[in-house]
């Protein structure tokens, strides 16, 4: 008996071109009056809708018309991992690629998961399809049917996946396939398959003979127009840190971190966020790694340089003020998340700003507070999402289907994810004379509530423990001040 699809249903009619919905698939077919040439003979094509990672338009030798191009694993239709689909009019080609993005999201990201994820018992399985990346370790060599990475099987191109050795570990991307049932038809493993779209060997270089170790300054410290006080946690060192730097004689970049991490390893994720920046925008006395990024170290604490400067992304920063602060933090994530690929569970969050020409733009993650001090009076500019504020704030992050999608590595506050409730960028007026203080550590945040603590912020030196002792908690998990003076405005 043969199974009856359902019929395609519509959802772009151009001039050269429809789509069409087929089930789990998705139909283009030319209109009457024009031929495709690519795919050769082609009158129908059809891909997979949940394993197409991008769509992009090139224009071809003929004025006003255009070609798709199709990225992603398409071995369920017999058809290569790029293919072309030509002739179609320009107008069509950027409408049809504009339906396609937002209807299915491209370009895909791959979902970060660990390799526990990948076992076919886990207690949230991963959908079929998946789009995924995980760093695991090639398995012995066994029987030709049965798993070889993390108890599940690589399938794809097999250059791509030949020479991989025994005990080595590899950054793999690509669809995760379920088990087959034992009801299903076929023969051989039926085990869950991760169909591979990128492979490479996890960096395993020497350690350096040359690696700087960075020591916090003495609290209080200054760099420039920038004052910290911070605190390191009793036994935990220090999770709060500070970096600026001038982009140029009228423009500072300040960030106040505030990190944690599982295992007492909340300063290497505090060393780390700062290291983005300081690789970021190359500034010397955080001990960066300039340049092309060398080959790190198995562990990612051996060396937090050279694993910053891996991860990080290396794309031109824009000048817009807000924009740049969200492309910073965005490389905070990056490096963060890197590591958590790798097993590690590293958060970062805080503030970033930066100040110019009697403006500054704060972005602000996570538990973090900003005022304004301006001739004696403290203005609160922005609260963090905890105390009672926004009792609507952790319902909505809780729904997130973009965190849901990460359930399995763990985010930081900084993060390359589009978070819903997340605030924009702030953008005030500042004149010379002006201090913007941001304070960092739950705790912390938690003490200023008491008046008679918020006013020790107005002070030449803003000590929130001058002639009040820190509180049991702040003594205990670390504070920070981090106070930036407004020259020249």
């Amino acid at each position: 008996m043969l199974l009856k699809m359902p019929p395609p249903v519509p959802f772009f009619y151009g001039n050269s071109i429809r789509a069409s919905d087929k089930d789990w698939l998705i139909s283009f077919r030319p209109v009457e009056g024009n031929e495709l040439w690519l795919p050769p003979a082609t009158f129908e094509l059809v891909l997979p809708a949940a394993t197409i990672i991008r769509v992009t338009v090139e224009l071809i030798e003929h004025p006003g018309w255009a070609s798709l191009r199709f990225h992603g694993d398409f071995s369920q239709v017999s058809q290569p991992e790029d293919v072309v689909l030509s002739p179609i009019s320009e107008d069509d080609a950027n409408e049809l690629a504009a339906i396609l993005t937002k209807r299915l999201g491209l370009p895909r990201q791959p979902r970060p998961v660990l390799p526990f994820a990948l076992a076919a018992s886990s207690v949230n399985p991963l959908d079929d399809n998946a789009y995924i990346a995980v760093v695991g370790t090639q398995m012995p060599l066994g029987h030709f049917e049965g798993p070889d990475f993390e108890d599940v099987k690589l399938t794809g191109d097999h250059d791509r996946i030949a020479g991989r050795i025994p005990g080595k570990r590899y950054l793999v991307t690509g669809f995760y396939q379920r088990a087959r049932s034992k009801d299903s038809l076929g023969v051989g493993y039926r085990g869950p398959r991760i169909r591979v779209m990128t492979i490479s060997p996890e960096p395993d270089a020497p350690l350096r003979a040359d690696v700087q170790w960075w020591t916090p300054p003495p609290s209080p410290s200054h760099r420039g127009s920038v004052l910290a006080l911070l605190h390191s946690t009793a036994e935990d060192g220090h999770e709060q840190l500070e970096f600026s730097a001038r982009l140029d004689p009228q423009t500072v970049v300040v960030g106040a971190l505030d990190c944690s991490g599982a295992q007492r390893t909340g300063a290497d994720a505090a060393r780390l966020a700062q290291l983005a920046l300081a690789t970021a925008l190359t500034e010397p006395a955080y001990y960066p790694l300039l340049g092309q990024p060398i080959l790190p170290p198995a562990s990612v604490f051996a060396d937090h340089a050279a694993w910053a400067a891996w991860l990080i992304g290396r794309q031109p920063l824009p000048s817009e003020p807000g924009a740049l602060l969200t492309t910073l933090g965005n490389q905070i994530g990056a490096v963060l998340e890197g590591a958590n690929l790798r097993g590690h569970c590293l958060y970062a969050g805080g503030i970033l700003a930066l100040v110019r020409a009697g403006r500054a733009t704060l972005l602000r993650r996570g538990m973090a507070r900003a005022y304004l001090l301006r001739a004696g009076t403290l203005q609160p500019l922005l609260y963090e999402h905890i105390l009672g504020r926004e009792p609507e704030y952790a319902a909505r992050m809780q729904q997130s289907p973009e965190l849901d999608r990460h359930r399995w590595v763990p985010l930081s506050a900084f993060t390359q994810v589009d978070l819903p409730g997340t605030t924009p960028p702030l953008e005030i007026e500042v004149q010379r004379g002006d201090r913007l203080i941001f304070a960092l550590g739950r705790e912390l945040l938690t003490a200023l509530e008491a008046p008679a603590r918020e006013a020790l912020l107005t002070a030449a030196l803003p000590d929130v423990v001058a002639g009040m002792p820190p509180t049991g908690d702040m003594a205990l998990q670390g504070w920070g001040i981090v106070a930036v003076d407004v020259e020249g405005a």
